[in-house]
Parts: structure tokens; sequence; C-alpha cells
């Protein structure tokens, strides 16, 4: 049985990977943009974006706002949200509607959205470390495909750096919340359409 539950899950890990792609941010999306303002403010930044492709044999284009939902609905950063709740990080959990700025999803703050490119940027910080970060969404719409884009920016004091294996691991975990989120997205089309 063990055996088993140890191949499920070397090929649920080996479709995360295969099925996303970690892309080198563009300098004009708004995560590196932000990452610049960072920098210049005496901290180090460290990004990542991944990007995932959907169908539209499968998927329709979502908007902004329901991409943004779909990824605070999946079942991984619901986990997150009570997570956060539970150690006092967070007080509020719900999901915003629209996501537009000023709105809050847990620990997170939307602070700029640019909806002629698609584009969505987040922030958190808390009182107890220096450190603060972003969360970034983004679609690209194609003819016969979505492109959805996840990125995370952390933002450093300087002089501090990231253990290697944090950083990778935090890269895995992002691919998986793409992943999950597209899978949520996926469902949450296939039931409004039931309706």
């Amino acid at each position: 049985m063990s055996r088993w539950i140890i191949a499920a899950t070397a090929i649920g890990l080996g479709a995360v990977h295969a099925l996303t792609t970690k892309l080198d941010p563009p300098q004009s999306t708004l995560l590196a943009r932000h990452a610049k303002e960072q920098e210049a403010a005496s901290a180090t930044p460290r990004i990542d974006l991944f990007q995932m492709r959907l169908p539209k044999t499968l998927f329709q284009t979502p908007s902004l706002a329901e991409y943004a939902k779909s990824f605070a609905y999946s079942p991984v950063f619901s986990l997150e949200r009570l997570l956060l709740k539970a150690t006092l990080v967070a007080k509020d959990i719900s999901v915003p509607d629209r996501f537009e700025v000023g709105d809050r999803l847990a620990a997170w703050r939307v602070i700029e959205r640019l909806d002629d490119n698609h584009e969505l940027l987040m922030a958190w910080a808390h009182d107890f470390t220096p450190i603060h970060g972003t969360t970034y969404f983004k679609l690209v719409d194609e003819a016969d495909s979505v492109k959805i884009q996840f990125g995370s920016g952390l933002m450093l004091p300087n002089g501090t750096s990231v253990n290697p294996v944090v950083k990778h691991l935090h890269g895995f975990y992002s691919r998986f919340l793409i992943f999950n989120t597209a899978a949520t997205l996926l469902a949450r089309q296939w039931l409004v359409s039931k309706q």
C-alpha cells in the first residue's frame, strides 16, 4: 500500500513540475517594477514567476478577479488562510469579490491592479519581522489558450540571505499553488456552466 502512495505522490509531483514553467519576470511587470522600487529603498528583492498554460478547450478566459478568487478558494491556499487565522497573523480571512486596490485577503492587501494588462499585485508585511513581500497574478490571453502567471517577491533587509533549501521549497510551493489554482478555476467554471 505504501508503495502505491509513494508512486502516486511521485507522479503528482512530476505532473506539477511538468505543467508549470519558471519564467524570468519581464522588467515591465508589476512584480519586477515593485521589486526594483524596493531595491532602491534598501531591500534585497528575491522574485520568482511561474506560468501554466490552460487550453481553451477546457477553460474559458477568466477575469482577473475570477483568477484571484480561484487562488483564494483553492484547497491549498484555503488551508494557508486558516493557518494564518489560527496563528493570529490575519483576523479576517474572507475573500474579496473584486480584488480592487485596497481590498484585503488575509495578510495581503491589493496594492496595484492593471486591468488593461491583466495584472494584480498584493503585498504583505508583519510587525514581528522586517521581511515583507508581494504576490502577483497575471493572465495572458492567446488564441487557443490562456496562460496564468503566479509570482512572488520576498523583500529582505540588505545583508540578509535565504537558505537555498527554503528557496527551492518556496519555488515548489509556488508551482503547487498555481497548479491547485488552475484545478480550482476549472471546477468553478464547470459549476457555473451547470447552473
